[in-house]
């Protein structure tokens, strides 16, 4: 797995296969992704409920030892009505590799998962930090154009 500084690395216009991302994001939120927008939430949806008492507990350690090993995850948003979540990424590239590898596979039963990238991240500090992010990378830009 690649680290943070490896993923940094990767050119906004490449996935972290070296594949080609696009412009727009598909319409249905498959593919590899949109290089206008840095996405690292993945929408996950079609797995099984558990059964038993604590349905909550057990589904967040399962898709949490599912996904974390493609690296960090920085939040996991459970919405049990639908059978859906919601896993930020530290890193857009480890989100590429858990929804290459995971994409149609099962997780503890037979439930097969659906992986799309999700349109929009509305977690408060989430939004801050892309602020930042945004405004650092507008002043490297503006210090490596008065370098040159």
């Amino acid at each position: 797995m690649p680290s943070l500084k490896e993923c940094e690395k990767i050119e906004q216009s490449l996935d972290v296969f070296g594949r080609a991302r696009h412009a727009k994001f598909r319409d249905d939120m498959q593919g590899l992704g949109s290089f206008m927008k840095e996405t690292r939430t993945l929408c996950v949806a079609d797995f099984i409920l558990p059964l038993g008492e604590d349905v909550t507990t057990v589904l967040y350690e399962t898709l949490w030892r599912f996904f974390s090993a493609f690296g960090e995850v920085e939040d996991l948003n459970l919405v049990l009505g639908k059978s859906m979540a919601f896993i930020r990424y530290k890193h857009r590239c480890m989100a590429e590799l858990a929804k290459e590898a995971l994409q149609n596979r099962n997780l503890d039963g037979d439930d097969i998962l659906t992986i799309r990238w999700a349109h929009d991240d509305p977690a408060p500090e989430s939004i801050k930090r892309k602020q930042i992010e945004d405004k650092n990378k507008i002043t490297s830009a503006l210090e490596r154009k008065t370098a040159a």
